[in-house]
């Protein structure tokens, strides 16, 4: 484990430098309640708390019952953690940010680690060490959470210590130089990922900010410290699969997005590279252990049974020693918890398939059932919060700019004591009335009409002379264009290679069996093409032959391996 940055003598950053940003969603509940509480113990400068208007309500009268000036509060119209974030960023005044979730506790002495390493002028994100809170009753979910996070614990800590990387900066707790976040570059960039072009992501935020970091030549350090070590909560029951499902799906856009397309890391991060992104497209334990075991096997057959014997034994003993070692951390403080080890390794096998799951959902962005949660919020209670989206355009409230912060609005001070008097120093949060405050990217001034296209006139007569050259040139730009756009709609296009492979073996002496399983390979990006192609064709054509497509072609994976292998 890599030594955290110790405490300066004489530091130049304070508890006084630091605003804490916390999007929440609910607005109120007890969960909430005790992160603002264990974050005003620590005296920061702010505390920011950004919700969605239908709960802006709640949290004001959450924030008013624990009467502490510190609290600003701010809304936007649509659950959106980016546009929630990006709301309070401008409204920061300090040199360092922290975000944090709405479910952690603090120890009191946190902020000076945090602000340690910030001591060194080119270290830009500062992240901590995480345990899960360990209820009263824990059960099998509990322990998986607390292992999952006792395992992220581990790898990072030891990649941080060879080359200063890390695949991300959990956003449960991470502090950031204010000027980063403020530059309007980020703030756009931000606001406006997409994977694949197509897909507008809101989660994945800290993926995000991390390779923000390293692109523009910050460095992030860990604190692994019992004083700077926070609490957290995860799912203790089945829906913690899901959790891992969304965290897989995040894992494999960033680190697809940090080796393919920005590549930063080969170069800057070459440990981190190879320990964590590249571990991304291993298979998993299932698979790795097969494999380990059955060439092992294969490499001893030669040899005695004795000899054989103890070369299994001891890669059986290697792999147990690998996932425990991990973990000891953990049995060191719940000896009790060594009984589930054996549910750990089962689980380490499944995960397995969540991370083919995921690679195969990687469009999914969102969770569908919390989005269903934000949908009957906002149904139940936009209109009960003021907020009418169809009202006419002179009863709507302002929509106010995503990163102004000279913009001025409506602040209602309530004090304890629901008096007139200025110097009441216990006054209530400071409640920012407005409602919607997601970024509005139409100018204030609209532009010119577009020019007429190519072949009209401007009376919108279309030109009777077309130049046969420009239109072949047209012709072929768009056939490579939409050839791009299809191969690169999905991962699993990678696949094609096999497509000559399995064709070329074919002319060789490879056994059948081998012949076979290429091919098969082959047809899974082949089927992923045909159900674009027909879903294509739906969109064209409308949804009857759309169907009628899908009924005719759906099956073909399926008649083919029949044919060629009864």
């Amino acid at each position: 484990m890599r030594l955290p940055i110790p405490l300066p003598e004489e530091p130049s950053l304070s508890s006084q430098d630091v605003t804490i940003i916390i999007p929440t969603l609910d607005g109120d509940g007890a969960g909430l309640r005790e992160t603002v509480s264990s974050c005003l113990a620590t005296e920061p400068q702010e505390i920011l708390l950004v919700t969605i208007d239908a709960n802006l309500k709640k949290l004001s009268e959450l924030a008013r019952s624990m009467n502490s000036p510190r609290i600003r509060i701010f809304s936007v119209a649509h659950a959106n953690k980016r546009r929630q974030m990006c709301r309070a960023i401008p409204e920061v005044t300090t040199k360092i940010t922290i975000f944090a979730d709405d479910d952690i506790s603090w120890p009191r002495t946190i902020l000076p680690w945090i602000l340690a390493p910030f001591e060194t002028d080119n270290i830009g994100g500062v992240g901590t060490c995480q345990r899960l809170r360990r209820p009263d009753r824990s059960n099998v979910w509990d322990f998986l959470g607390a292992l999952y996070l006792e395992r992220r614990n581990f790898e990072i800590s030891a990649t941080t210590h060879l080359d200063g990387g890390i695949s991300c900066l959990s956003g449960r707790t991470v502090a950031y130089r204010t000027l980063i976040l403020q530059d309007p570059a980020f703030t756009y960039g931000f606001t406006h990922e997409y994977w694949l072009r197509s897909y507008q992501l809101n989660a994945d935020d800290d993926n995000f900010i991390t390779r923000w970091m390293l692109s523009h030549g910050w460095k992030t350090h860990v604190q692994y410290h019992k004083e700077a070590e926070l609490s957290t909560t995860l799912e203790g029951n089945p829906k913690f699969l899901k959790q891992c499902l969304r965290w897989s799906r995040s894992n494999w856009r960033s680190n697809l997005t940090s080796m393919l397309s920005e590549r930063y890391i080969w170069r800057k991060q070459p440990w981190s590279a190879y320990a964590l992104h590249l571990s991304t497209l291993w298979p998993g334990a299932l698979v790795g252990d097969f494999l380990l075991t059955f060439l092992c096997y294969k490499a001893t057959e030669d040899c005695s049974d004795d000899t054989q014997a103890l070369a299994l034994a001891l890669l059986g003993f290697w792999m147990f020693m690998s996932k425990f070692l991990k973990l000891i951390g953990h049995f060191i403080r719940y000896p009790e918890d060594v009984l589930f080890f054996p549910v750990s390794i089962a689980f380490g096998y499944l995960h397995g398939f969540i991370k083919a799951y995921a690679f195969l959902t990687l469009n999914v962005i969102s969770d569908q059932h919390r989005m269903h949660r934000i949908r009957s919020w906002a149904r139940s209670k936009a209109h009960a919060s003021g907020y009418n989206p169809f009202a006419a355009d002179g009863q709507r409230p302002a929509i106010l700019p995503l990163a102004n912060p000279n913009t001025k609005r409506e602040k209602t001070v309530i004090t304890k004591n629901d008096t007139n008097d200025a110097d009441d120093k216990d006054a209530a949060p400071i409640v920012d009335v407005t409602h919607n405050n997601v970024a509005d990217e139409r100018p204030a001034v609209l532009p010119p009409p577009a020019p007429p296209p190519a072949h009209v006139d401007a009376a919108g007569e279309t030109s009777s002379a077309v130049d046969e050259t420009e239109l072949k040139t047209h012709i072929f730009a768009r056939f490579f264009q939409t050839s791009k756009m299809i191969l690169f709609s999905s991962w699993l296009n990678v696949l094609l290679i096999f497509v000559p492979v399995g064709i070329a073996v074919e002319f060789t002496s490879v056994s059948p069996t081998i012949v076979f399983a290429l091919n098969a390979i082959a047809i899974v990006p082949l089927a992923g093409l045909l159900s674009y192609a027909t879903e294509s064709v739906a969109r064209r054509m409308g949804d009857t032959v759309g169907a009628l497509m899908n009924i005719t072609f759906g099956n073909a994976v399926e008649l083919i391996i029949l044919y060629v292998y009864p």
